[in-house]
C-alpha cells in the first residue's frame, strides 16, 4: 500500500513500505529516493540524524511501524508531512547541505536536465488484453469501426474483381450498394454515329476499350428516400484512393516520365465521387498530369469543361495546363458543325480556366505561366485578353471568338499580370525580334489608352450622376416651397361698385387664425362691427345723421350735407367721391376689430384700437390709446352744395388724415425715446 501527494503541477511524492520517492510526471523520471531502513546510507534526502528517534518508530525488521499516509505539504518550507502508526512524519526536501544553520535554497521541479538519466521503465498492469474491461459505448464503436473496415475490404475486393472482368455495370452496382443509394441504368438513346459526351464518333476517338468512350449520362444514382436526400455518406480516406487507382493509372515512357492515363472511366463513379466532395487531385499517386490526362481520353473536352466546372480544388500547375489546352489550334481535320461545337467548348474551358487562375497570388500566377507557357502561347495569351478587354461586349455572341469573362476586372488583372510576365527581363531578352516589341508596344499602349478613356469616363459619370441627385433634391425643394406658398397665399377678393358708387370688401376667416371678418359698406363699419367699437371707446364709431357739434378730439365737427343720388352728378365730381371712399375703406380696413398676436400686427401700418388687451398697436406702446375712430369716418360726409366744393373737401380730408397719422407717429416716437432712456 502506498500514498501519494502532488508537490507541484510535475512532481509527485510517493511513501510505500520500502522507501519514499520523488517522481517527475512530465519527463517520467525518478528524481529522488529515501530508504526508510534504519542502515541504509543511500538515502538521497536531506534529513538530521535521527537514529534515536527512528529506534523507537521502527519495528523489528527495521521498518517503521504500519503504513505511512502523506497529508499536506507546505510550500514555504518544503516540507511533506504525514503520520504513521509511531506519529507524525515530515519530510524535507529541500538541501540543506547537512548543517542545520543553513538557509534552504529554493527548489526547482520540472526541468528536463534534472530528468536526463532518470527515467523511469513503464510498469505492466498484469491484466492480459483481452480481459481488460471495455466500457459498453467504446465496445459499440469499436464494433462498428472494425465492421467497417470489413465492409471497406470487401467493397474495395468486389471492384477489382469487376474491373478486371470488365464489367462496368457491376463495378458501378458495387460502389451504389456501398455508398448507400440505388443505382438506375439508363438506356442510351443515342445511336453509334451520334456524338457522345466522352468524345464522338465522327472525331474517331473512341477507345476500344468497351468501358472507355461512354458517355457521361444524367446524374443516375438516385439517393434512397430519406428527409434528408442531398447528404451524402462520407466515404473512407482508404476507399477512395483506392476507387480512384483503379480509375487512373500512372504509366512510364521511353523517357522515365510518369504519365497519367485513364485505365477505367465508370461515369456514374466518378461523378458521384466529384459531386459529393471526395474527389480531389491529391489523393491521385500521380496527380501533375490530370488536365492532359482528360484532355487525351476525352478530346471533345467535355469531361475537363466539366472538371472545371464542378471540382472545388485544382492546382495552379494543372490550371495553366488548361489554359495551354485553351489556347491550342483546333484539329484542322475537322470541319462542320463539329468544329463549331469543338471552339465553343475550348473558349467556355479556357473562361473556367483563367476564373480559376485569378484565384492565385499575382507573383504565383507570374511564375507559374513563365514556367508553363512559351513566349507564343503568352503573347496569344495578352492579344485575348486585350482583345477580351476592349471588344469582350461585342464579342459574346460571336462562336469560338471571345472568352466570355463578364468581370472586367478579372480580365484587367489577368493582363497585368500577363505583362509583367512578359518583361525587360522575362521573354524580351530572349527574343529581340523588332516584331515582338513592336507588338508589345502597341499592345501597352492599347491598354493604356483603355484604362485612360475608363478613368475618364468614371469622372464623367460620377460628375452626371452628382448633378442627376442635385436636380432631383433642389426639384424636391422648390416643389415644396411653391406648394407651402400657395397654401399661405390667399385668394383676392373681388370689390364689386353699384349703381349708386358704393363699394363692398369682404374678408375671410381663416381656421385657426383668430381673424375675425371685417366688412365695410359705402365706408362705413357694418352693424355687428359697429357696436363692438361703440362698447370699447364708449362714444359712436362714427357719426350718425345727428352729427355732434364736436368730436371727442374737441374739434369742430363738419356740418352734415344734404345727399343726392350719383347719377345727377359731374363726371369729375363721381370719381372724386370715389377717390375718397377708396382712401377711407383702405384706412379702415387697416383697423381690425380683434388680433391674436403682436406678429400679426405688425403688418397692419395704421392705428390700432389698444383700451381692450386683447388689441395690440404696432406704433404705439401698450396702453396708449389710438386715434378716434371718428376722426377718420368724419370724412365720409357729403359735401354740401353751397358751402363747400368737392377739391376743398379733397384737400380737407387729406390733411386730417395726414394729421392723425402724424400725431399717432409723433406719439409712438416719443414713448419709443423715452423707453428707450428708461
Amino acid at each position: 500500500m502506498c500514498s501519494l501527494l502532488r508537490i507541484s503541477s510535475s512532481t509527485v511524492l510517493v511513501a510505500t513500505h520500502e522507501d519514499i520517492s520523488l517522481y517527475d510526471t512530465r519527463f517520467s523520471s525518478l528524481q529522488a529516493r529515501a530508504s526508510l531502513h534504519q542502515n541504509s546510507t543511500s538515502s538521497t534526502l536531506a534529513s538530521r540524524d535521527l537514529s534515536g528517534a527512528n529506534s523507537a518508530t521502527l519495528g523489528p525488521d527495521g521498518k517503521p511501524k504500519g503504513h505511512i499516509f502523506l497529508t499536506s505539504y507546505i510550500q514555504d518550507l518544503d516540507l511533506a508531512i504525514g503520520y504513521s502508526q509511531a506519529g507524525i512524519i515530515g519530510v524535507q526536501l529541500a538541501l540543506t547541505g547537512g548543517k542545520p544553520g543553513n538557509k534552504t535554497e529554493v527548489r526547482r521541479s520540472g526541468l528536463l536536465i534534472d530528468s536526463l538519466c532518470r527515467g523511469v521503465k513503464m510498469v505492466g498492469v498484469g491484466i492480459p488484453k483481452m480481459q481488460a474491461p471495455v466500457a459498453p459505448g467504446s465496445r459499440k464503436l469499436l464494433s462498428r469501426l472494425a465492421s467497417e473496415r470489413q465492409a471497406v475490404r470487401k467493397a474495395i475486393w468486389d471492384l477489382k474483381e469487376a474491373k478486371k472482368a470488365g464489367d462496368l455495370h457491376k463495378f458501378e452496382q458495387i460502389f451504389a450498394e456501398y455508398v448507400g443509394v440505388t443505382w438506375k441504368a439508363e438506356e442510351p438513346e443515342q445511336g453509334e454515329d451520334t456524338p457522345m459526351i466522352n468524345g464522338t464518333s465522327d472525331l474517331e476517338v473512341v477507345n476500344k476499350d468497351p468501358s472507355m468512350g461512354k458517355p457521361v449520362p444524367g446524374f443516375a444514382l438516385e439517393q434512397d428516400e430519406s428527409p434528408s436526400p442531398n447528404i451524402y455518406k462520407p466515404l473512407r480516406h482508404e476507399f477512395v484512393v483506392a476507387v480512384l487507382d483503379m480509375v487512373f493509372q500512372a504509366s512510364s515512357d521511353d523517357n522515365a516520365v510518369q504519365r497519367l492515363s485513364v485505365s477505367f472511366y465508370p461515369p456514374n463513379v466518378f461523378r458521384y465521387l466529384i459531386e459529393s466532395g471526395n474527389f480531389s487531385e491529391t489523393l491521385i499517386r500521380s496527380y501533375s498530369g490530370l488536365v492532359q490526362c482528360l484532355s487525351e481520353f476525352d478530346p471533345s473536352l467535355r469531361t475537363l469543361e466539366w472538371i472545371l466546372g464542378v471540382t472545388g480544388e485544382i492546382g495552379l500547375g494543372e490550371v495553366i495546363k488548361a489554359i495551354e489546352i485553351g489556347l491550342e489550334r483546333g484539329n484542322a481535320n475537322i470541319d462542320g458543325e463539329d468544329r463549331i461545337v469543338l471552339e465553343v467548348i475550348r473558349s467556355e474551358v479556357m473562361r473556367l480556366a483563367l476564373v480559376r487562375l485569378n484565384g492565385f497570388p499575382a507573383e504565383a500566377i507570374a511564375k507559374a505561366l513563365k514556367t508553363g507557357l512559351g513566349g507564343q502561347d503568352l503573347m496569344d495569351l495578352i492579344h485575348l485578353l486585350r482583345k477580351e478587354l476592349l471588344f469582350g461586349w461585342q464579342l459574346r455572341g460571336e462562336i469560338g471568338v471571345g472568352i466570355g469573362i463578364e468581370d472586367v476586372g478579372i480580365v484587367a488583372d489577368l493582363l497585368t499580370v500577363a505583362l509583367d510576365t512578359v518583361g525587360i527581363g522575362g521573354l524580351v531578352l530572349g527574343n529581340s525580334s523588332d516584331e515582338f516589341i513592336q507588338e508589345l508596344r502597341n499592345e501597352v499602349t492599347a491598354v493604356v489608352e483603355g484604362v485612360q478613356e475608363a478613368a475618364a469616363l468614371k469622372s464623367i459619370l460620377e460628375e452626371v450622376l452628382r448633378h442627376a441627385d442635385w436636380r432631383m433634391a433642389t426639384a424636391g425643394k422648390k416643389q415644396a416651397g411653391e406648394k407651402q406658398a400657395k397654401r399661405r397665399k390667399r385668394k383676392p377678393k373681388v370689390i364689386k361698385a353699384n349703381a349708386r358708387g358704393s363699394e363692398k370688401r369682404e374678408t375671410g376667416r381663416k381656421k385657426g387664425k383668430g381673424v375675425v371678418a371685417n366688412e365695410l359698406q359705402n365706408g362705413e363699419l357694418v352693424e355687428g362691427e359697429e357696436d363692438k367699437m361703440e362698447s370699447v371707446l364708449g362714444y359712436p364709431a362714427e357719426p350718425s345723421e345727428i352729427t355732434p357739434s364736436e368730436n371727442s378730439a374737441g374739434e369742430p365737427a363738419d356740418e352734415p350735407v344734404e345727399g343726392f343720388p350719383l347719377s345727377k352728378l359731374p363726371p369729375e365730381e363721381v370719381e372724386l367721391q370715389n377717390e375718397i371712399e377708396r382712401n377711407v375703406v383702405k384706412r379702415a380696413r387697416e383697423i381690425p376689430a380683434k388680433s391674436v398676436s403682436v406678429a400679426k400686427n405688425l403688418v397692419n401700418s395704421g392705428p390700432i384700437i389698444s383700451t381692450d388687451t386683447s388689441v395690440v398697436s404696432p406704433l404705439l406702446p401698450l396702453g396708449v390709446p389710438p386715434a378716434p375712430i371718428s376722426r377718420i369716418s368724419l370724412v365720409t360726409a357729403q359735401p354740401a352744395e353751397n358751402r363747400i366744393g368737392f377739391k376743398e373737401l379733397r384737400q380737407l380730408n387729406r390733411r386730417k388724415i395726414k394729421e392723425a397719422s402724424y400725431r399717432e407717429s409723433m406719439v409712438a416716437g416719443v414713448y419709443s425715446v423715452e423707453s428707450m432712456l428708461v
